[in-house]
């Protein structure tokens, strides 16, 4: 097992230990302070994400703002993640590989829209925007696309999902902010 796999299981172990009330406690704070946020208030198009059962539950979020926002999901399609408009819950569907409610519709074109924030999960974070995923590289492959190089990207995550360092490779993009809950919040 590599350093990576290694984190992986570890962060696994301690989102198990955790209760779920805890998990839902701190998703609905995390989600708090995400909104307060400069960048989440004046972003008109944001791409957030429906979560797997142990990432930042971010479903309230979208729903809250599904009338003030431009939200976008990503959509699994292959190896890679393409992008669609979120309309409603009507809309969602979850026969993909990973049984997370995705929708249906068209592909955007990331060329065609301004997209003002992307909120990014992850198994782990460092305070400077390091991120460690599940192994897929999904996400990488996503913001490295040359649309959205330069659009700010926010990691979200759990209290014990921050780490000091991570090991980092080449292709691992950086966020350029994380926001989680202090350390030993039991909210």
């Amino acid at each position: 097992m590599n350093e990576k796999q290694i984190l992986r299981k570890e962060i696994r172990r301690r989102k198990q230990s955790c209760p779920k009330e805890q998990l839902e406690a701190w998703s609905q704070a995390v989600c708090r302070l995400l909104e307060q946020t400069e960048v989440f208030q004046k972003a008109r198009t944001v791409l957030l994400y429906y979560a797997l059962p142990d990432e930042v539950d971010t479903a309230s979020l979208i729903r809250k703002y599904a009338h003030s926002k431009q939200i976008l999901l990503p959509v699994v399609c292959g190896d890679d993640l393409v992008v669609r408009r979120y309309q409603n819950e009507n809309t969602l569907s979850a026969e993909n590989p990973f049984g997370i409610p995705e929708p249906e519709g068209e592909d955007m074109n990331l060329n065609e829209i301004k997209i003002d924030l992307i909120v990014v999960p992850g198994m782990a974070f460092t305070a400077d925007g390091c991120r460690l995923g599940r192994g897929k590289g999904y996400y990488d492959r996503l913001l490295s696309r040359p649309a959205l190089k330069e659009v700010p990207r926010m990691g979200i995550c759990f209290p014990f999902q921050l780490l000091p360092e991570l090991p980092v490779e080449a292709h691992d993009i950086r966020m350029h902010r994380i926001v989680t809950l202090p350390e030993g919040t039991n909210q």
